[in-house]
């Protein structure tokens, strides 16, 4: 996601309820989910949705396996490399002067580029979340949400993007989970998420 990205619909619909997107646009729009996530994709190469997907299972009940993780990342990869990145890069690009145009004359057309991203990141996200159906993990509903949500967080971590221990993100995962609590919890208790 982007550091400007809103919270909204995210534009386009696949048609399939995804509530790994929901839960993604309820708690992205909290300042430390998305200072956290952004630090990590800037800091480690981090994929913001396989973050956010972390940190969903987590507070579901799903512990990751190291098998699950690579295979959600190979299968995320392609479309990532073709498809977020180039948009990204693009979006990030028209923040400057380009020729004779400058940024504010070339604001429209990053808008545009933004508003791709972001249904690019939804694209990745459906994916992502029709491969859970055949995709193996653990129960975990018994263990405590967040320590299992920062479990996968330390797997991704570890696994993906082969950091030698999760303590070079233990900042951002920790900003992340306690982001993505804050909002958790205010849904509870019926606060406008």
């Amino acid at each position: 996601m982007s550091d400007d990205t809103e919270s909204g619909d995210g534009g386009g619909d696949s048609g399939r309820p995804n509530p790994f997107w929901d839960f993604s646009l309820a708690v992205y729009g909290e300042p430390r989910v998305s200072r956290a996530c952004l630090d990590a994709q800037d800091e480690h190469g981090a994929d913001v949705n396989l973050l956010l997907l972390c940190c969903w299972l987590g507070f579901v009940g799903v512990k990751l396996t190291g098998a699950g993780i690579r295979r959600l990342d190979a299968l995320a990869d392609g479309w990532r490399t073709e498809a977020i990145l180039p948009l990204r890069a693009l979006r990030t690009r028209l923040r400057q002067p380009v020729g004779p145009i400058d940024a504010a004359m070339a604001e429209p057309v990053r808008s545009c580029v933004k508003q791709a991203e972001l249904l690019a990141e939804k694209v990745e996200q459906d994916l992502l979340y029709a491969a859970l159906q055949t995709l193996p993990g653990r129960d975990g509903r018994d263990a405590e949400p967040s320590g299992l949500a920062r479990q996968n967080l330390q797997l991704y971590a570890t696994a993906i993007l082969s950091l030698p221990n999760a303590l070079a993100m233990k900042e951002t995962i920790e900003g992340l989970l306690a982001g993505c609590r804050a909002v958790l919890e205010a849904a509870e208790e019926g606060d406008p998420v």
